[in-house]
């Protein structure tokens, strides 16, 4: 039993040697990457600051101070808007549909067609397809006639036709 005790340390020692070797190894190897990316690395040279808001503003028409146009930033919020549209949700629950909403993949148009009986099929890039109902309505009534046109002049006769007299035919001289 002692000699189990003595063989179950020298394990665990054996282990513990290997383990902290390891940690140096990849230690080691993290701080040669570290180097290597560093000395490698080519930074861009820092750019010119951009205009703030307000002076893209000016540029782009706006006339007053900056007092002027924080001022005429302020209005309603969207949950505001969307509750004089009707939503009727809280603005906790109208926070949490826009975060649904941002986090689900964006869905394009993929295609457009009428079906046979004239309602418009979209296609969307997910695979749904949407019936929009009845696009196409049903023919209008004919227009009136036109005018005959004049008419024309005769032609040349032709040179080698063919002649019908009392419906037998004939080669023309």
């Amino acid at each position: 039993m002692e000699r189990a005790k003595t063989t179950s340390k020298k394990r665990a020692a054996i282990f513990a040697a290997v383990g902290v070797v390891a940690i140096l190894l990849l230690a080691a190897l993290a701080l040669g990457c570290a180097r290597w990316v560093r000395e490698d690395a080519t930074l861009p040279a820092a750019g010119q600051d951009g205009l703030s808001a307000y002076e893209l503003a000016v540029e782009n028409g706006f006339a007053g101070s900056v007092t002027d146009w924080l001022h005429s930033l302020a209005g309603k919020s969207a949950y505001e808007i969307a509750r004089d549209h009707g939503y009727t949700g809280s603005e906790a629950d109208w926070a949490d549909a826009l975060t649904l909403r941002a986090s689900q993949p964006a869905v394009g148009l993929q295609a457009a067609a009428f079906n046979a009986q004239g309602e418009l099929l979209l296609t969307l890039s997910d695979g749904r397809t949407l019936n929009l109902g009845k696009a196409v309505g049903t023919d209008g009534k004919d227009g009136l006639a036109g005018k005959d046109g004049v008419d024309g002049k005769n032609g040349a006769d032709g040179q080698n036709g063919v002649a019908v007299t009392d419906a037998s035919w004939s080669a023309r001289s």
